[in-house]
């Protein structure tokens, strides 16, 4: 080639990547605008820790975010921002996850499905009042109760509902599956057993107080706290009352069975142990203030929070203090147990992550507003290796 026809070649290179130059300039803000309105934000595109390991929370009250925050080093993975901004989220109800999809309700009269690795929502549900309790899911369904009085089911995918059941009065309670059978209590103080394939009512039984508390079921046998101030046991069967423990004060706080023993905080500012086949008292611990956190119990130990500001670690047998923690606002949230941390959330706003045995915090993580929803912890896989009392995946 010679020199003019080289130098010709050259400039028509040149002349071809000030075009491409220009023509990427045009293009890459109409797929940055493509790509955004798909939801792929920086906000909302998730990168997993090395564990795998994920705290999933919301911040209560006047925000409208779900965190979902590395599990061992307390950093935030990604926030999912509610589409509804003029309503808050205030979200009591705590985050569950079932086949890499994570369920919540809130004030907003939704139930919202959101991808967990993407960080997107997939699906939102209305219902006709305040969502306060957290879904519970089983085999593509999910079960969730309502402010209008309704047990509601939904398929886990689409959304769509299956059927729902009204109650008479608004569900805050958590609805509990066992076997072909859904489980959950009203305002009006009644427990109803609920068909989980169909809907309908299989028996209903009245405590005197409203219910907040989330039911266990353990071996045929139902344990649900009130507001009348006791703790009952209801055979599933037929919904006759074994035998009922009466507290000082109020019962919001979910009971947890282990070894036997019920486990249940009172407003009374106890954390009791009951004998389950008995409804016998073994002991119980006080702290400073009202426990509605639920319990949750791990290798022998009781761990639950206070309104007294502290989260509680207490021997399962003998109801002594192992240690207790302090943070900066009551703890409403109740405690999940996982890699060997104890994890909750507190008024103060933050999402603390304490070493199980010594009670020492390893990190905290501040999130927008006060917390008294619970924490949910999966792997990389969307298995929930723990979540609070308060919500159940089966």
């Amino acid at each position: 080639m010679n020199m003019g026809k080289l130098l010709k070649y050259l400039s028509v290179q040149k002349q071809l990547l000030i075009m491409q130059k220009k023509l990427l300039c045009t293009i890459l803000p109409a797929i940055c605008s493509l790509l955004m309105l798909a939801g792929c934000t920086k906000e909302e595109t998730p990168v997993f820790p090395p564990s795998g390991h994920i705290v999933l929370i919301t911040s209560t009250f006047n925000n409208n975010y779900l965190y979902a925050v590395d599990a061992m080093h307390g950093s935030l993975l990604w926030r999912y921002t509610f589409t509804h901004p003029n309503q808050p989220l205030q979200s009591f109800s705590s985050p569950t996850v079932a086949d890499s999809l994570v369920f919540i309700g809130s004030h907003t009269k939704r139930v919202y499905a959101i991808n967990l690795f993407t960080g997107i929502q997939k699906w939102e549900y209305q219902t006709g009042d305040t969502v306060l309790s957290t879904p519970t899911v089983s085999k593509g369904v999910v079960f969730v109760g309502s402010g209008d009085g309704k047990v509601i089911a939904l398929n886990a995918v689409s959304g769509t509902r299956r059927w729902e059941y009204a109650t008479g009065s608004k569900v805050y309670s958590s609805p509990t599956l066992s076997g072909p059978t859904v489980y959950a209590g009203n305002l009006n103080g009644r427990i109803v057993s609920v068909d989980s394939a169909k809907g309908t009512l299989r028996w209903g039984v009245n405590t005197r107080g409203p219910i907040y508390s989330s039911p266990a079921v353990v071996d045929g046998v139902l344990y649900v706290g009130s507001f009348d101030s006791s703790l009952y046991a209801i055979d599933t069967l037929n919904g006759a009352k074994k035998w009922e423990f009466t507290t000082a004060g109020k019962i919001q706080s979910s009971p947890t069975v282990s070894n036997g023993v019920v486990y249940v905080g009172s407003y009374d500012n106890k954390l009791y142990a009951v004998d389950a086949a008995t409804g016998t008292k073994l002991w119980d611990f006080a702290t400073g203030y009202v426990i509605a956190s639920s319990p949750v119990v791990k290798d022998g130990v009781v761990y639950v929070g206070s309104y007294d500001n502290k989260l509680y670690a207490i021997d399962a047998a003998t109801g002594t203090q192992k240690w207790a923690f302090s943070t900066g606002g009551l703890i409403e949230s109740s405690p999940a147990v996982a890699n060997g941390l104890v994890y909750t959330g507190s008024r103060d706003g933050y999402l603390y992550a304490v070493d199980a045995a010594t009670g020492i915090k390893r990190w905290s993580f501040k999130t927008a507003d006060r917390i008294a929803s619970s924490p949910c912890v999966v792997d990389a896989t969307g298995a929930v290796i723990q979540s609070g009392i308060n919500g159940a995946t089966q």
